[in-house]
């Protein structure tokens, strides 16, 4: 499940990412579809820091997934702050 939603998170990023060099200035992206896009992005490493955290047996990688995970979800709060204004 885990492995289907990274590479899911994956696909929605990178069509995301190519999707604006194919429009138009005028047909850009809003800042909320913006944030919206970091918040899926910063989902796929706020997974991937939990499975490293529960998987990994040695404690500087738990000690940088933890991190990684209280940043990302701080940033995915900033994000999804920003889409609702």
């Amino acid at each position: 499940m885990l492995k289907s939603l990274l590479i899911s998170s994956a696909a929605v990023v990178a069509a995301c990412v190519l999707a604006p060099a194919q429009t138009s200035a005028a047909n850009a992206p809003a800042d909320p579809q913006i944030a919206m896009i970091v918040v899926t992005a910063e989902n796929v490493d706020i997974a991937a820091g939990k499975l490293a955290a529960e998987k990994s047996s040695n404690s500087k990688v738990k000690e940088f997934a933890e991190l990684m995970v209280r940043d990302r979800t701080s940033v995915n709060k900033q994000a999804t702050d920003l889409a609702k204004s």
